[in-house]
C-alpha cells in the first residue's frame, strides 16, 4: 500500500489533463477507470463555470500590530541588502481568502502542523516572513547510473545553478528564499506565488480570528519567473487572469474541492550528463513509497 497524505484538489481550474494526472496520483477506496474520472472533472468544471464573475482587486488591508511592524522593518531590511532587493518588497495584510491562486492543491496534512506551529503570534511572524525556516543540513549527492547524479531536497523550493570552471561544470542547489510571497497580476489582483500551505493554515485553521492573525505577504514587483509567466499563455495564466479565477477561500467551499488521499512524493533534484559538456537538470517531485 503507497504511502498517502491527505489533499484537497481545486479539480474545476485545472486541465483534463491536469486533472487526469492528479487523480492518477491518488489512491482510492475503489479504482476510479478513466471514464468516471473525465466524469468526475466535467462535475467540478460545471461547477466553476457556473460561479458569477469576480475580479478581487484592491483588498483592504489589515492593521499590524506592534511586533508586526517591528519583524517587517527587518524583514524589508535584509531583502533590500540583498540581490533581491530590486524587486521593490513591500510587506501586506490582507485577508488571505481573497487572493488569486495558481496551485490548484493543498496538502491539508502539511497545513494541519504549520497551524499547530503558528498559532503564537512569534511563530507567525517568522513562518510568514520566512525566519528560521531554512534548510541547515547537508544535501547528500548519490551516484545514480554512469552520468546521472541524484540528491534528496527537504522540499521543492530549490533552484540549480551551474557554473564553468575551465573545463569542468559545476552544480549549486541553492534554496529560494522562504517568505510567503504575492505579486500583481496585470490588472492589479493579489496572485499568492510562494507559500499555499502557510496560507492555507492561517485560513482554514484559525478561521474564528482570521482578521487578526491573516497572514504577512512579501509582495515584489519585477521578479523574471513571474514576468514570464504573465508573457507566455498557458491554462494557468488564463485561469489566473480570467473571468473566475480561483480563489484561496475557494479551498474552503465543499462544492469547489475535493479531498482526497494522495501518493506521498518527496522533492528530488537530478544532474544527467547527456555527452562531455552538456548537461540537463531538474528537480521534481517522485513518489516516496519507501
Amino acid at each position: 500500500m503507497p504511502k498517502t497524505v491527505k489533499a484537497k484538489l481545486l479539480l474545476g481550474w485545472m486541465t483534463q489533463h491536469e486533472a487526469l494526472e492528479a487523480l492518477d496520483s491518488c489512491v482510492f477506496d475503489e479504482h476510479l477507470n478513466r471514464r468516471k474520472a473525465v466524469a468526475l472533472w466535467k462535475e467540478y468544471k460545471d461547477r466553476v463555470l457556473a460561479l458569477e464573475p469576480r475580479n478581487p482587486v484592491h483588498l483592504p488591508t489589515i492593521a499590524l500590530t506592534a511586533g508586526e511592524q517591528a519583524a517587517i522593518d527587518d524583514h524589508i531590511r535584509r531583502i533590500n541588502a540583498s540581490p533581491n532587493g530590486r524587486f521593490a518588497p513591500q510587506v501586506l495584510k490582507v485577508d488571505p481568502g481573497e487572493m488569486v491562486a495558481k496551485q490548484f492543491h493543498v496538502l491539508t496534512d502539511r497545513s494541519e502542523q504549520y497551524a499547530q506551529e503558528m498559532r503564537h503570534e512569534s511563530n507567525r511572524i517568522n513562518y510568514c516572513l520566512g525566519v528560521g525556516l531554512q534548510f541547515n543540513g547537508q544535501l547528500v549527492f548519490r551516484q545514480s547510473g554512469v552520468n546521472r547524479i541524484d540528491v534528496d531536497l527537504p522540499h521543492p523550493e530549490y533552484i540549480i545553478i551551474p557554473s564553468q570552471a575551465g573545463l569542468q561544470t559545476n552544480f549549486q542547489f541553492q534554496e529560494r528564499d522562504r517568505y510567503i510571497l504575492a505579486v500583481r497580476t496585470p490588472g492589479d489582483r493579489l496572485l499568492l506565488w510562494g507559500g499555499y500551505h502557510r496560507t492555507h493554515a492561517v485560513l482554514c485553521h484559525m478561521a474564528g480570528e482570521a482578521a487578526g492573525v491573516a497572514p504577512l505577504l512579501t509582495v515584489m514587483t519585477g521578479i523574471p519567473e513571474v514576468e514570464l509567466f504573465f508573457a507566455r499563455p498557458s491554462p494557468v495564466r488564463d485561469s489566473v487572469l480570467g473571468d473566475r479565477p480561483a480563489l484561496l477561500r475557494d479551498f474552503l467551499d465543499e462544492n469547489l474541492f475535493m479531498t482526497v488521499n494522495l501518493r506521498k512524493r518527496r522533492a528530488r533534484g537530478r544532474i544527467e550528463q547527456l555527452r562531455p559538456g552538456k548537461f540537463r537538470w531538474k528537480i521534481e517531485l517522485v513518489n516516496d513509497d519507501t
